[in-house]
């Protein structure tokens, strides 16, 4: 960051640019784990692949309960796939537990 309203951006080529906003949202995101399980890699594919895959999903299996998880589960409802949400304790943890109850009811 230069200030508080201009970053400078730096390609893989060295090329920069300077970028003026008044609000700037950095976010860096994480990389999706496999699980340790005889299988995972071979027939699992993680939110990163969905948007790569050539073949089209029949029924689905999304593990896990976080916001990535529950964006995916949805586009592919949105798209006509049957869904299934496996999640272990709490749906969206880290968020307001009002929401996530009716984002569990209609579900």
């Amino acid at each position: 960051m230069l200030d508080a309203h201009t970053i400078q951006l730096t390609n893989k080529q060295g090329e920069t640019k300077t970028i003026t906003s008044k609000n700037i949202l950095i976010a860096v995101g994480g990389r999706p784990n496999y699980l340790n399980v005889p299988g995972s890699k071979e027939f699992t594919q993680s939110s990163d692949d969905i948007f790569w895959t050539q073949k089209p999903y029949g029924k689905t299996l999304v593990i896990g309960a976080g916001y990535i998880a529950l964006e995916c589960a949805g586009f592919l409802r949105g798209l006509n796939k049957d869904v299934t949400i496996l999640y272990r304790s709490k749906i969206l943890r880290e968020f307001d537990q009002g929401m996530a109850k009716k984002l569990v009811d209609y579900l």
